[in-house]
């Protein structure tokens, strides 16, 4: 019985393949590279004796060097200027809100005529149909510019009315 469980434990170690340890493949690689070396497989390479150019990752995917030459080239993609020209509308339309509530409402706030107050709260509701019409074109420049754009951090998102004029500090009618 003992003799079985030997033979199956010798035909075991027979079967497993021999792996040579990490250290063994380093030494080899060592041992290949001065060899090579020796053999002057190294002399008269290209850029020999010139500092290294480390400024830029050499195991970095493809599209690093595509955006370096645009960026050195002074060129940009056609989404990224489209959402920097989205960005910049949006902002300013945030200032405009912001200004015009202000206007509207120092205004309002000034005057003691029923007239004037009831043409300003009509003008102001019209200026209000004029920044939904504004922020549904917003919209969908939004909704065309977040489909060419390669990654989900870089979405801009909707604007709704409500929003902006919180953001403003400003409301939807005129009040005393």
């Amino acid at each position: 019985m003992d003799s079985e469980k030997d033979r199956d434990k010798g035909q075991r170690e027979i079967e497993k393949p021999r792996i040579p340890l990490m250290s063994k493949w380093s030494s080899m690689m060592d041992d290949l590279i001065d060899e090579a070396m020796s053999e002057g497989y190294f002399d008269n390479l290209p850029g020999q004796g010139k500092p290294l150019k480390l400024n830029k990752n050499p195991y970095g995917r493809e599209s690093e060097l595509a955006f370096e030459l645009l960026k050195h080239n002074e060129y940009t993609l056609p989404w990224i200027a489209e959402r920097s020209q989205l960005l910049t509308e949006i902002e300013e339309l945030r200032e405009e809100i912001s200004r015009i509530w202000t206007e509207y409402s120092q205004d309002y706030q000034a005057s003691r005529d029923e007239v004037v107050q009831a043409g300003l709260k009509v003008a102001w509701a019209k200026q209000l149909d004029s920044w939904r019409e504004k922020i549904a074109a917003l919209n969908s420049r939004i909704d065309a510019t977040n489909l060419k754009q390669p990654g989900e951090r870089l979405e801009i998102y909707k604007l709704t009315l409500g929003t902006e004029l919180k953001r403003a500090g400003a409301g939807t009618a005129l009040k005393q």
